[in-house]
């Protein structure tokens, strides 16, 4: 009996498209629904940044600002740096990262294309809060990439020191 009705070609045909048609009425659905959820997990930070301290160059506009706002939301304590242009906005952006709620914030004017500068904000950064990144300090271990007109430097740390190659 179901032989009969799976041997016809117009049943063959009709399955296919109908499968076809699914496939491609799901698959946006689909394909959406996991864009939401991944663009939502992204954006869940689950870190305690309570009084650890972010170093955030490029903060005067852009994604800079962005990320100094949504750390200041989470307590961490800020140093943010920028070139000295005329119309930086960086102390603007301090004090509304105080607003927000960061307990401290350090501002800082240098070009993160010389070397020299970028040992200067660090040391500043350092000075300052008494340490780079957690509360141990232990999280100023890891390579951060400071990116500039002439390449890519690196902050290496080793039993506190810190030292800026050339990549």
């Amino acid at each position: 009996m179901y032989e009969a009705c799976f041997n016809n070609n117009f049943t063959d045909a009709l399955v296919f498209y109908l499968c076809i048609l699914l496939l491609f009425l799901l698959s946006p659905c689909l394909f959406i629904w996991e864009l939401i959820n991944t663009l939502r997990s992204s954006f869940q930070c689950t870190e305690n940044m309570s009084q650890k301290v972010v170093l955030i160059t490029g903060a005067s506009s852009g994604l800079g600002e962005l990320m100094a706002y949504e750390y200041a939301k989470r307590n961490a304590c800020l140093a943010i740096i920028a070139t000295k242009k005329p119309e930086s906005r960086l102390e603007q952006v301090a004090d509304r990262a105080r607003e927000l709620g960061s307990p401290d914030v350090l501002v800082v004017f240098a070009d993160v294309s010389k070397v020299e500068e970028c040992r200067m904000f660090v040391d500043d950064t350092i000075r300052h809060f008494g340490r780079c990144g957690g509360s141990s300090g232990n999280e100023c271990r890891n390579c951060t990439p400071l990116f500039g007109k002439h390449g890519c430097h690196q902050i290496r740390t080793c039993d506190g020191k810190y030292d800026l190659e050339k990549q």
